[in-house]
């Protein structure tokens, strides 16, 4: 076990469930805004992790290890694990995180194919309505996701910049820019 902070004992299995309490004050200390699909995802990654290990580097190795999923998948648990191991520090449960001395799975990047604007083009000649040859088109040229296209409000366009101010995951401010092409189609 990482050296711990006073009185705290994190030592599994013996105090279970000081480490299940310790979780749950975790989770109601999750900023606000958060999604609600994040805080289960955090439940279940965690829960897992104090089912089934200790929170040593050793231990945090073999979980990880042990999952079945993809280098991508065991980066998502080791970043929730990190998110834990931070708090506990923070708050005086452990004097060290048992992560510093785990290195993070390393997921391939590849790069993901995307459209021509010949094949952008045909689609927009395939939609009968403006509304969706719009959508379209800002789709192809910012990358935004659907939840932030569908909140943009007239507000939100800078048609000098060509730019959309946008509200992303967690709840985070960004803007993505645009063509001409869409310009023209929203502006009908």
């Amino acid at each position: 076990m990482s050296e711990l902070a006073d009185e705290h004992d994190l030592g599994l299995p013996n105090s279970n469930s000081n480490v299940k309490q310790l979780l749950n004050k975790f989770l109601k200390s999750r900023r606000q805004g958060i999604s609600p699909h994040t805080i289960l995802f955090y439940k279940r990654c965690l829960t897992r992790l104090i089912a089934s290990c200790e929170l040593t580097p050793q231990g945090i190795n073999q979980f990880l290890a042990s999952l079945r999923c993809n280098a991508g998948g065991k980066l998502a648990y080791f970043r929730v694990i990190r998110a834990f191991c931070n708090w506990l520090v923070r708050n005086d449960y452990l004097k060290e995180s048992p992560l510093n001395k785990v290195d993070p799975p390393k997921p391939a990047k590849p790069i993901l194919p995307s459209l021509t604007s010949g094949q952008v083009s045909y689609l927009i000649d395939q939609v009968d309505n403006l509304r969706d040859k719009a959508i379209i088109s800002l789709f192809a040229d910012s990358g935004m996701r659907l939840s932030e296209l569908a909140r943009i409000k007239a507000g939100d366009i800078d048609w000098e910049d060509y730019t959309i101010t946008i509200w992303g995951k967690g709840n985070k401010q960004r803007r993505a820019s645009f063509i001409e092409r869409s310009a023209r189609l929203e502006l009908h």
